[in-house]
């Protein structure tokens, strides 16, 4: 169970990781932990088939602390990879929040533009 759940948790790391590198972060120091973390298992595995059990638990536990440390680290690199993002939305959203304002402050408020008709004389046609 614990070596299913760092695959499983390696798989959402480097998932993460992706992500991440779309925004234009540089992710190569967590992908060479991972991949260390990836040797670490695969010594696990080797003990395991020499039936070293309590050396396979021990190696797991240490890998999934290290997983938690990574994925913790992941979280800030995509934290400040999305600041940017965060903040060139929260200009646009002001702006358009000062724009829509002040279109409806001059519409509805300073009706001096748009005057009442005061009186208008009905003409005979005919």
């Amino acid at each position: 169970s614990k070596a299913f759940e760092i695959r499983a948790r390696t798989s959402l790391l480097l998932s993460l990781l992706e992500f991440i590198e779309k925004f234009g972060a540089n992710t190569q120091v967590l992908m060479r932990k991972v991949d260390s973390l990836g040797d670490v298992t695969a010594r696990a595995r080797q003990d395991y088939i020499e039936l070293r059990f309590e050396d396979v638990l021990d190696i797991y536990e240490k890998g999934i602390g290290e997983l938690g440390r990574l994925e913790e680290e992941a979280v800030e690199f995509k934290e400040r990879a999305l600041l940017w993002v965060y903040i060139i939305e929260w200009f646009v959203v002001t702006g358009t929040l000062l724009l829509t304002g002040f279109l409806l402050w001059s519409l509805m408020i300073r009706r001096r533009l748009y005057r009442e008709i005061g009186r208008t004389k009905m003409i005979d046609l005919a």
